[in-house]
């Protein structure tokens, strides 16, 4: 048998003469769970949804209004079946009363097993230790979420979105706000505008897309696919691959296990401690450290400095010097062009190299033994050693230096 019990206390409060007529009203309602989801539909103040009995779903309203005779009429709509159970904030007319001020807290506890979808505006909401799916929309308020252990779906708009502990796959849309999330044991989806993006301890998956904000993320058990633009971005400890597509903003981070590809513009790129790294950028340096495999980059109108490279390298600059050292791999192909810029290569010893370099407007000087096979002002083809790699080394108007 369906039951649901209902229970209103009303309580004058005295308040600043403005307010004189302001009053506070609480509504509580339970009713009996009987399968299906709980949908909450609120408006004008927070919702707060916390896990309770098994057999029951409750709803607590405080009503707070500027004018009695309006706060009185605010009532809260409860209704439950075989299907799930709705419980739903519902306002009077509100023509005529612009002077008039109101607001209404929700509270409700589900059923640990009750998949849950809130719905709210001009109001936070917070929902901690949810244990089947929930998803959770909002506008114009924070939306807070702890220690939920299934699948989630968030969004919002011109609010923030924290979410600190999750047992499942995780989304999250949002706009005019930030998104700060910790600790979470699904995938990670993102979309956001207008707000920073944080994301750690992620234990599978993630991907980022997002505009006018900076990103930050670590601590990734998969992959990580980030899309930024006008604004910085951060990354470190992923243990999957990386892609990584930046516009307008600093890339900077480390230790990517996996292969790091990385497109940018417009600001410089530096990474430390990846697998092998394809960087392309324009208009903004690369600076590479510590790359465990081949290092291929291009950009133009900025540096690039490479360093302990164990693969191959090859970069194609423009007007931009370029400068590689602490080659790791005994025999690893190399070539390195630019223009209006000058070429800076220090070689591991022992190791071979069949050389040509060709530079106009400037020098090539070496400090390496080298066997000349044809040298002219600007061109030199070589040995380094025995040889057997090859090392393609070009610019215009630039010296080339061996060392």
């Amino acid at each position: 048998m369906k039951r649901i019990r209902n229970s209103i206390a009303v309580a004058l409060l005295l308040a600043a003469p403005a307010l004189a007529d302001n009053a506070q009203k609480t509504i509580s309602r339970t009713v009996d769970y009987e399968g299906g989801g709980v949908t909450v539909e609120h408006s004008f103040g927070s919702v707060t949804v916390r896990t309770g009995s098994a057999r029951e779903v409750g709803a607590r309203l405080r009503i707070r209004s500027s004018d009695s005779e309006f706060g009185s009429r605010i009532q809260l709509a409860v209704s439950g079946g075989p299907s799930g159970v709705s419980i739903r904030t519902v306002y009077p007319g509100v023509h005529g009363r612009h002077h008039s001020s109101w607001s209404a807290e929700l509270e409700v506890t589900v059923p640990a097993r009750a998949p849950l979808v809130v719905r709210n505006r001009f109001g936070s909401i917070d929902a901690a230790g949810l244990a089947a799916p929930s998803e959770l929309i909002n506008a114009q308020g924070s939306i807070d979420a702890r220690d939920n252990r299934a699948a989630q779906r968030i969004e919002n708009a011109f609010g923030s979105v924290t979410v600190r502990g999750g047992g499942g796959d995780l989304k999250v849309q949002n706009a005019n706000g930030s998104v700060q999330i910790d600790d979470v044991q699904g995938s990670v989806t993102v979309n956001d505008r207008f707000g920073s993006v944080q994301v750690k301890d992620a234990a599978r998956d993630v991907t980022i897309n997002n505009t006018n904000g900076s990103v930050e993320v670590s601590g990734v058990g998969g992959d990580a696919t980030i899309t930024n633009a006008f604004g910085s971005t951060r990354f470190g400890a992923i243990q999957g691959d990386l892609a990584l597509h930046s516009n307008n903003g600093r890339v900077e981070g480390s230790r990517v296990r996996g292969s790091a590809t990385i497109d940018g513009s417009f600001a410089t790129i530096e990474v430390r401690d990846v697998g092998a790294a394809t960087i392309s950028n324009a208009n903004g340096a690369v600076i590479a450290r510590d790359v465990h495999g081949a290092a291929t980059v291009h950009t133009s109108f900025a540096s690039v400095f490479l360093a302990n490279v164990s693969g191959a390298v090859a970069v194609e600059n423009q007007n931009g010097a370029i400068s590689v050292s602490g080659l790791r791999a005994p025999c690893a192909a190399i070539s390195l062009r630019t223009s209006f810029a000058p070429i800076k290569i220090e070689l591991p010893r022992g190791a071979g190299y069949d050389v040509e370099a060709r530079t106009s407007f400037g020098s090539i000087n070496t400090s390496v033994p080298i066997t000349i096979g044809r040298k002219s002002e600007n061109s030199l083809i070589g040995t380094i050693a025995n040889g057997g790699c090859r090392m393609e080394l070009v610019t215009t108007n630039g010296s080339i230096n061996l060392e």
